[in-house]
């Protein structure tokens, strides 16, 4: 998924936004339009957000978009529309130059949004509408991504000082790392935090906050890595290697939560203590060395 920015010198107010939602009809018979994308506009500022296009270089996945049969002309409306935004006459365009298949439609306005940017507003709305979440993704989720933000920032942070994350990868990076990718399991589709792909293996990294504000979260997430990772194994066709990469202070090591969440996932991957500076490092090592391997 990606968020492009565009300015525009005529808008509403800071105080409010106007949203429009990108649609797809798979079947015009049915009329049964699916929801495809987002676009928000918040003062002088417009974000469109997409299925499938990912937030490090734009490219689409298409193991992202499985409700849509004919990628080619999926990645030829999004061009036409990125195309429309530049113009003047973009609200016309993209809501008059359409077919019944795909479309643009006004979707509302957020009102006191205060401070959120159009970022936040298309995070939130995509995230309600589109991504398949819905409300209990859009509030309910908000706990659980806190309790990692922390720990996936920083991994990420370590990822972009070694230039081996996708966004940032300089030419000689063969394998780099892409963050928010999606994997096939054995009956459905998973998004994985930190992805790394040569030709030979795949290696998943995901992050988990053992000093989560609320245990219960940290022994779902454990649950449920011990789940995710153990369904790509069954799936891959090549060798697949999963990594937990845990955060916990000392003082919590023997606490019952945390035994449980690293006996949940020990079974299905291995484990690194980001606290540890050996065990980051080490971590650290083995993903420049596969991101640089011919």
């Amino acid at each position: 998924m990606i968020q492009s920015i565009i300015q525009s010198d005529s808008s509403p107010k800071n105080f409010g936004a106007r949203y429009y939602i990108a649609q797809h009809m798979p079947n015009v018979m049915r009329k049964e339009p699916r929801n495809i994308g987002i676009l928000v506009q918040k003062g002088n500022i417009r974000v469109t957000k997409f299925l499938g296009q990912d937030s490090s270089d734009g490219k689409i996945d298409a193991r992202s978009l499985r409700s849509i049969a004919d990628t080619r002309v999926y990645k030829m409306w999004l061009r036409h529309w990125e195309k429309s935004l530049t113009s003047d006459d973009w609200e016309t365009k993209i809501l008059k130059q359409s077919k019944p298949t795909y479309q643009f439609i006004p979707g509302g306005e957020v009102t006191d949004s205060g401070s959120d940017s159009a970022e936040d507003i298309a995070n939130y709305l995509f995230s309600m509408l589109v991504s398949g979440g819905g409300l209990s993704e859009a509030l309910g989720g908000e706990v659980e991504d806190m309790d990692i933000a922390a720990i996936k920032s920083s991994i990420k942070s370590e990822f972009k000082r070694l230039k081996i994350m996708k966004s940032v990868a300089d030419s000689d990076i063969k394998h780099p790392i892409f963050e928010d990718r999606d994997l096939q399991g054995t009956s459905e589709w998973h998004r994985v935090t930190f992805l790394q792909e040569s030709q030979q293996e795949s290696w998943v990294f995901e992050p988990l906050d053992l000093n989560a504000r609320l245990k219960q979260h940290a022994r779902e997430r454990a649950g449920y890595l011990a789940y995710l990772f153990g369904d790509l194994r069954k799936m891959s066709a090549k060798k697949m290697n999963t990594h937990a990469i845990l955060r916990v202070s000392d003082d919590a090591k023997d606490e019952k939560h945390v035994k449980y969440a690293i006996n949940a996932v020990r079974n299905n991957a291995d484990i690194t203590d980001w606290n540890d500076d050996k065990q980051r490092k080490e971590l650290l090592n083995q993903c420049e060395s596969a991101a640089r391997a011919a």
